[in-house]
């Protein structure tokens, strides 16, 4: 970004492997082998790493530089702000999709109690099709998370259009 002396790029590539790494997500299967895993989330980590930088840099270059690390201080304390919405929102979401499927499926979960407890509980089920469902049931409320967030991301990426040009 310094070298190029530009930011904007960094956004949009950053929202773009975002929003590709998330749809990929979204397609994953229970046997999706472990090196399409890996590739898929470093697509995402990598958009997430360049968005990071790419915003940092977006918000202090729109701001005088007597005010730059107030500008810079303020968007960490946003970002970190909205992960911690964004967690809450993303369990929320699992968690009523979750209760949905498994009433569609006539399954007798409660997931009031948490999520990781459902997940410690499914680890610890015999092989068979209840196990099988629940964990069908899971990942089908996950891709829908995960086309939520890459539906996010994509509105995120077309905002940034409007990200005005600012000398570094």
């Amino acid at each position: 970004i310094t070298r190029l002396g530009s930011y904007r790029w960094a956004v949009w590539a950053g929202w773009t492997l975002s929003m590709i790494g998330s749809i990929a997500l979204s397609i994953l299967d229970l046997d999706t082998p472990t090196p399409i895993q890996a590739t898929i989330f470093v697509c995402l980590g990598a958009g997430n790493g360049v968005l990071l930088m790419g915003l940092t840099m977006a918000v202090q270059a729109s701001v005088r530089k007597s005010d730059a690390a107030h500008a810079a201080n303020m968007y960490t304390f946003l970002r970190t702000l909205g992960f911690s919405f964004g967690l809450l929102v993303g369990a929320v979401i699992v968690r009523n999709l979750l209760n949905q499927r498994a009433q569609q499926l006539g399954l007798s979960i409660s997931v009031d109690s948490g999520i990781e407890s459902l997940i410690a509980d499914i680890k610890r089920m015999e092989d068979g099709p209840e196990k099988q469902q629940l964990r069908k049931a899971f990942l089908w409320a996950l891709r829908r998370l995960f086309v939520f967030i890459a539906s996010l991301s994509g509105i995120n990426l077309i905002c940034s259009a409007w990200i005005r040009h600012e000398t570094m």
